[in-house]
């Protein structure tokens, strides 16, 4: 596609790619990759995307910001029943997320931490820390999930919920 850019914290690029294109000539500088197949669509024929957005920091700071979610224009949107939200939570604030509705009647969350400082509980149980990840399976729709700063630093992290 031709696209050349230099991204910055708080963008997020969306590519949509045939199965034979290829990405060439990337320098990665403290990113968070994050790659997943499509699965909501058996079009063959989708128009190869590219797509960028910035949500800066102040709008995820103690909330949960949706990033990406199934063709919508307030996020990013793409082919399939993924969602991702961002949130930078200083110590000792709380954001709540209710799984979300879908096709299936359980659905899957998985919650990563940036490796940047700060450590996150879920639910008044687990505490992960700088660069850990959690994948929770047999979540029912409508299920809520508290995650809260705990300890003396900010926490970033991103949650995917998905189908």
């Amino acid at each position: 596609m031709g696209n050349v850019e230099i991204l910055k914290r708080g963008d997020v690029n969306s590519q949509q790619l045939e199965q034979e294109s290829r990405i060439l000539n990337i320098t990665y500088k403290f990113i968070l990759f994050i790659f997943f197949k499509s699965g909501f669509t058996d079009d063959k024929n989708l128009t190869p995307a590219y797509n960028t957005k910035t949500y800066p920091g102040s709008p995820k700071t103690n909330n949960l910001t949706h990033i990406i979610s199934p063709a919508s224009s307030k996020t990013i949107g793409i082919h399939t029943d993924f969602h991702m939200f961002a949130s930078i939570l200083q110590p000792e604030n709380k954001v709540a997320h209710t799984s979300l509705s879908g096709e299936d009647k359980t659905r899957r969350l998985y919650v990563h931490l940036t490796s940047t400082g700060g450590q996150l509980k879920i639910n008044d149980g687990i505490i992960l820390k700088p660069g850990d990840g959690a994948f929770i399976t047999e979540v029912v729709n409508g299920e809520e999930f508290i995650f809260e700063s705990v300890g003396k630093e900010a926490v970033e992290f991103v949650l995917f919920d998905l189908a």
